[in-house]
């Protein structure tokens, strides 16, 4: 303990953090040969890096990586360690915790609930859902203020949760319904987001979700028409990009579509505007 968590910590580590957590993982942690020196050495990070994790003190990139090893953690038998979820579950929980660490530790989390989904033994799972339900939950609430950076990031933490949903909880209950309602009737929110609610809503709710069916039909029909006039307006931008640039903007030509060349080659020279090359245009995806 001594001498492995120190790594995190010290100064010409800093920009290799991924490297000594694999070193942990392959030489250290990998060398025991037993489940219950694995399970009581793994015990023994998972305490080590939740000082880290909990640490206000330390940079963002020492924390996140303890939080990533927690999610990485293995069982000497194989597959991930499950006393991993715990932990992990409760940092994705709170709304006090810095968003990215949420991120790290939804990573670690949805890694196990995924796998375990995937096992033909349903009991793993059900064992671990009542753990991790009120990180998923927290993680379907959006912050009402924060930078723009942190709502993407929720958004983001939120869409992991959907794409999830459906294999860990195949009949949501009313809450997570309600939450999932909420994300797809945000207009504020991005279109993918809430293509993702509309679909985890759709294949998770029935009859005793409490979720007004002719409400939910009509928000499915207006985010449809949403998600086209997107379409429609990415369609044009990279035709208007693709005509531009196959006019010869941004490289002296002087035609183009409705004449805007012309208007760009009386601003400057032959070689159009100055800094104006390929326009990059396009949407931003999750």
């Amino acid at each position: 303990e001594e001498i492995v968590f120190p790594q995190f910590t010290m100064p010409e580590n800093q920009g290799d953090l991924d490297e000594v957590r694999d070193r942990i993982q392959t030489r250290i942690l990998g060398s025991f040969g037993t489940d219950d020196i694995q399970d009581a050495a793994n015990a023994l990070v998972v305490s080590g890096m939740q000082r880290l994790v909990d640490d206000d003190a330390l940079g963002m990139g020492v924390r996140l990586n303890a939080i990533l090893l927690i999610g990485e953690l293995e069982a000497k038998s194989g597959g991930l360690w499950p006393g991993a979820v715990q932990p992990l579950a409760t940092v994705a929980a709170d709304p006090a915790t810095p968003l990215s660490l949420r991120i790290g530790a939804m990573i670690g989390l949805t890694q196990h609930l995924s796998r375990a989904a995937a096992r033909s033994d349903s009991t793993i799972l059900a064992g671990m859902l009542p753990t991790a339900a009120p990180a998923l939950m927290a993680s379907l609430e959006m912050p009402e203020n924060g930078s723009a950076s942190e709502q993407l990031a929720a958004e983001w933490l939120a869409s992991q949760v959907l794409k999830l949903l459906p294999n860990v909880m195949p009949k949501a209950t009313p809450q997570v319904a309600e939450n999932v309602f909420g994300l797809m009737a945000d207009s504020s929110r991005g279109l993918d987001l809430r293509v993702r609610a509309a679909y985890a809503l759709g294949t998770t709710a029935d009859a005793g979700s409490g979720i007004d069916v002719a409400e939910a039909v009509a928000m499915v029909e207006a985010l449809a028409i949403d998600t086209l006039a997107s379409d429609v307006a990415l369609a044009d931008e990279r035709a208007f990009e693709r005509d531009f640039l196959s006019a010869g903007g941004g490289r002296g030509g002087c035609g183009g579509p409705g004449g805007m060349m012309g208007s760009v080659c009386m601003m400057g020279s032959g070689e159009g505007m100055a800094g104006m090359g390929p326009m990059g245009m396009g949407m931003r995806g999750m």
